[in-house]
């Protein structure tokens, strides 16, 4: 049995593992194959040929800002847990926790390790793996940007209509980026080329979870809760993402020194990939 980085070889099993676990089909995982995978990296646990689990880390930074006492505003590097899949006849095994042990023994370049569970269930199992500093929720800092349950298409259709009569723009990987730094406020934040497989995935989905935001011509931007009633913002800024007290997102620090526990606590959060 050995962890390992997954290799070209490995693509057509691993479609195949997440269409069992994740209900996915070949478009859409085309789509990831295209504009995700290459700036992530894949892990597999193997036996004798065959994979018994898998996970993906994709790059994320982490900006503490001055107040928490860094030094500078320089982004501290981490990567983010998603994937996380197990084929159903091996369950019951521990495999996804053995290759994630044995392949966070070998991690250098980052210096935390972030992850949303899925559902509430799975808090614990990612408590025990070491993710033990919470992220609150993420509509804590007032940020600009909001992340908007809609009913079925019609927010997405709404955007697409705004745009094509030539007054709104999507923004851009690196305005959204752009934007969200220069809160200096805490904050993670994809680099541009994850945000762009975040942008392809929402238009390839017609998401129900609207997180589109939109630039006038002028560059100026425009809040997409704009359209939402105060009642209906009251109630997504106060409800949390998950039912009762359990935070929104977990960390694993990896590198004690670098990192103040602490700023991490409110920090804010967008395009979780989960």
């Amino acid at each position: 049995m050995v962890a390992r980085p997954a290799t070209k070889n490995d693509m057509k099993a691993l479609r195949s593992i997440w269409m069992e676990c994740f209900s996915l089909d070949d478009s859409y995982l085309d789509l990831v194959e295209e504009k995700l995978f290459p700036y992530a990296q894949l892990y597999v646990l193997e036996d004798r040929g065959e994979i018994l689990s898998t996970f993906t880390l994709i790059p994320i930074d982490f900006y503490p800002f001055s107040q928490f006492g860094q030094s500078d505003d320089a982004a501290i590097k981490g990567a983010y847990l998603a994937g996380v899949a197990t084929p159903e006849k091996f369950r019951g095994n521990h495999y996804s926790s053995k290759l994630f042990l044995e392949i966070s023994k070998e991690i250098s370049e980052y210096d935390f390790l972030l992850t949303r569970p899925a559902e509430e269930s799975l808090v614990d199992f990612y408590l025990q793996l070491g993710f033990n500093v919470p992220i609150n929720n993420p509509y804590a800092n007032n940020f600009f940007f909001k992340t908007c349950k809609c009913e079925g298409n019609k927010n997405f259709e709404n955007a697409e209509k705004m745009i094509e009569s030539g007054k709104y723009n999507f923004c851009s990987p690196s305005q959204i980026r752009e934007k969200i730094i220069s809160y200096k406020k805490p904050c993670l934040v994809w680099g541009e080329k994850i945000l762009e497989y975040v942008m392809s995935e929402e238009k390839f989905n017609k998401t129900t979870k609207l997180q589109i935001a939109l630039f006038n011509q002028d560059n100026s931007f425009i809040d997409p809760t704009k359209d939402l009633t105060p009642e209906q913002i009251k109630k997504l800024q106060e409800n949390p993402p998950f039912i009762g007290e359990t935070p929104y997102a977990f960390v694993k620090i990896l590198n004690q020194d670098i990192i103040n526990r602490y700023a991490l606590h409110g920090a804010y959060f967008l395009f979780t990939l989960e």
